[in-house]
């Protein structure tokens, strides 16, 4: 049974849906790498336009690598890669028109996730007394304030997702050195479900809130055996599963 969860299954799954259409051949390597090429550039030209499905670009891409996509979006991406791939097969121009409509809903979509940016208002901009309660921290506050940016490099996680991640720490562990005892906290949109260290390597499973967006982080101390105190955070983009 297909796990779904590699970039081979949706290679498997672009070929079977092709079969729609007649083509029987089984894929062969040269067939999958090339599909491999196009899932690659059709998930960066997606992003171009705004549409960021958190996909795993490998620099050296290989199909048993994880892809990360959500499950909603995997039907949606099949089907569009496999009308990439019918002119490979000398189907480009008699498709079959089944294959078309499922495309062009899947594209539909995949674009209607588009990320559209939050405008930060000016901090000139007065926030309007229709904005603000007396149970906020605003209510004093006349303007508004500039939003937190945030990192390029920072970790995507969705609002109710729970990932594991790891981070290695002995790039600034000094030789002969070991972690004691480390502590583990996240800003309120997130939470720390697990933690374990193993040869100055943590890994952790976190999972973002239903409500949290945006900015937030988790914070890492790490007490030394040498009596050193290391502090450093990670940087998490929390985004709605609509956005």
């Amino acid at each position: 049974m297909p796990t779904n969860n590699t970039k081979a299954d949706i290679i498997n799954d672009a070929y079977s849906k092709l079969r729609i259409s007649g083509i029987t051949v089984i894929p062969s390597p040269e067939n999958i790498e090339k599909a491999l090429f196009r899932l690659e550039n059709y998930m960066r030209e997606l992003l171009g336009y705004g549409v960021d499905l958190n996909y795993t670009f490998e620099e050296f891409p290989d199909t048993s690598s994880e892809h990360n996509l959500p499950l909603d979006v995997y039907d949606a991406v099949g089907w569009t890669l496999a009308q990439k791939l019918m002119s490979d097969f000398g189907k480009g121009f008699n498709p079959d028109p089944i294959l078309i409509t499922q495309s062009k809903a899947g594209t539909s979509y995949l674009f209607s996730r588009i990320s559209i940016p939050v405008v930060q208002y000016p901090n000139r901009m007065p926030i309007g007394t229709g904005n603000r309660s007396c149970y906020c921290s605003t209510y004093y506050q006349g303007y508004y304030n500039p939003l937190a940016e945030i990192p390029i490099d920072a970790k995507i996680i969705y609002q109710g997702e729970t990932k594991d991640y790891n981070e290695d720490f002995n790039p600034v562990i000094d030789e002969g050195e070991t972690i004691s005892t480390y502590t583990i906290t996240t800003d309120d949109g997130l939470t720390k479900v697990s933690d374990s260290e193993s040869d100055g390597i943590i890994t952790y499973r976190i999972s973002a809130s239903d409500t949290a967006y945006g900015l937030n982080r988790v914070f890492f101390t790490l007490n030394m055996d040498s009596g050193r105190v290391l502090k450093t955070k990670v940087n998490f983009n929390v985004k709605s599963i609509d956005a």
